[in-house]
């Protein structure tokens, strides 16, 4: 099968555009809407390219919704009073490794969006390595 420009160009903006949309904090549409009307719309695009090309975004937007949290909320509008409170949670998350990844993934089947869970593991300074495993595990 033949790849064509087109196709090449609208999965290149689906990235762009699913990213976008995990990047936001709040008022997007679900990432599944996203592609279900990708995949409705334009039915030359193979499915497997689409799940896949969608996974990607969503988590690399995930990621930069975390560091974002943790570089305009946490170092410009945190007091250090609520930043000592978010280490203590850090500090019971680094403890519990499994629970947390088992929580991650469980959101992550869930209808519940995870813009907060990131924002919020994004506080704590964390590296994103351990949500983005369960996510991918998820998936």
């Amino acid at each position: 099968m033949m790849v064509s420009v087109d196709d090449i160009a609208n999965i290149t903006a689906l990235f762009f555009v699913v990213f976008v949309l995990n990047v936001m904090p709040a008022f997007a549409p679900p990432t599944w809407m996203t592609l279900s009307f990708v995949g409705l719309t334009l039915p030359s695009v193979n499915v497997m390219v689409l799940a896949l090309v969608g996974a990607v975004a969503a988590t690399l937007g995930r990621i930069a919704l975390a560091k974002l949290a943790r570089r305009i909320v946490r170092h410009g509008l945190l007091s250090e009073p609520v930043r000592l409170n978010i280490d203590t949670i850090k500090q019971g998350i680094e403890g519990r490794k499994a629970l947390t990844s088992t929580a991650f993934m469980a959101f992550a089947l869930s209808p519940l969006p995870s813009n907060y869970l990131f924002i919020a593991y994004g506080l704590t300074s964390q590296s994103c390595s351990l949500p983005c495993h369960s996510l991918s595990g998820a998936c």
